[in-house]
């Protein structure tokens, strides 16, 4: 019945997923004693953070009220672009599910920020179009973005690779806009080191990126029914990649290209991740934009049956089980 509610794109799936995110930061947010095993984020984010929030549960508390406004834009992404072929709103609750998995452990808000600047990146890639000439100017924009959210979080650098794929994907080959993303990425960037020139700062700027090379040694203390949970969930998402790709010949050719880019932007994190000497677990968090579109794809594709409401049950059931036993 829920799975089936969420297919048809039912409005009550849209407050069954706020009330499902809650959930799954409530153990992390009535835990007094919490602290995050994983910090991350750049000097400006600490400043900011700082001015902003006495404790880190009230920012955990901001990180969950952003990643719902994210979903409701991504949610409305696929309405604009039909990403997915299908109004479903599983984008919308995936996406939470995939940012909540992160919360027992990890300080979700600088990469949450570094979300909300990715999406509106690729939205303004995504609504390029093909029949006109040229596009320089909406792919800077987009390039500008993510370089917004690399002043937050500094390994969202290696997604402007991400913008150059898409528009490669979604254009014809054009030198001109395929450099307009770098450039977009690195306006931000420069004008922020103008800042920290002009008032004697220049170290904070050249630490922030030395500090990419530093190899962070992060140990996570998991319990049995986390390590039995989170492999269900790693499996289901190496089964949604496989069954995606195969389902894919039926699809329209739009669909074809937008699931290019999902994949992109798994491969890219994941990348990252083991390439990125200081890039930790929360780094995996970037990949949620791409994870909640392919989890929605091959949810999508499952028959209403009894059968697949209660793997999606299961799902639902492995999440609460990995953030209330951390």
């Amino acid at each position: 019945m829920l799975l089936r509610l969420y297919k048809y794109g039912h409005p009550i799936t849209i407050l069954i997923t706020i009330v499902m995110g809650v959930l799954l930061w409530l153990p992390t947010l009535l835990n007094p004693n919490w602290a995050p095993v994983v910090t991350e984020g750049t000097q400006l984010y600490s400043q900011l953070s700082a001015l902003c929030f006495s404790n880190i549960h009230q920012a955990q508390i901001a990180a969950l009220v952003l990643v719902l406004v994210e979903s409701v834009i991504v949610q409305r992404m696929n309405m604009h672009h039909m990403i997915t072929e299908s109004q479903s709103t599983l984008p919308q609750f995936f996406y939470v599910f995939a940012m909540a998995m992160f919360t027992p452990f990890c300080d979700v808000l600088p990469v949450a920020i570094a979300n909300f600047f990715l999406i509106v990146a690729l939205n303004y890639a995504l609504n390029s179009d093909i029949q006109q000439y040229n596009q320089m100017g909406r792919f800077f924009l987009s390039g500008f973005w993510l370089g917004l959210g690399v002043l937050f979080y500094t390994p969202t650098f290696v997604l402007v690779v991400l913008l150059m794929f898409a528009c490669l994907q979604l254009r014809y080959f054009n030198l001109r806009e395929l450099v307009s993303p770098i450039i977009g990425v690195v306006v931000p960037i420069g004008f922020y080191f103008y800042y920290l020139f002009m008032t004697d700062q220049t170290s904070v700027f050249v630490n922030e990126f030395a500090s990419l090379a530093i190899n962070r040694n992060i140990h996570l203390n998991l319990t049995l029914p986390v390590i039995i949970a989170g492999g269900f969930l790693l499996l289901k998402v190496i089964v949604a990649i496989m069954i995606g790709q195969r389902s894919l010949s039926f699809s329209k050719v739009i669909t074809r290209k937008y699931y290019s880019v999902e994949m992109c932007t798994i491969l890219l994190v994941a990348l990252a991740f083991f390439i990125v000497p200081s890039a930790s677990y929360s780094c995996l968090l970037l990949a949620a934009f791409g994870l909640a579109f392919i989890m929605a794809t091959y949810i999508n594709g499952l028959n209403t049956k009894f059968w697949s409401e209660m793997l999606f049950l299961i799902v639902i059931a492995a999440a609460l089980v990995v953030v209330i036993y951390y």
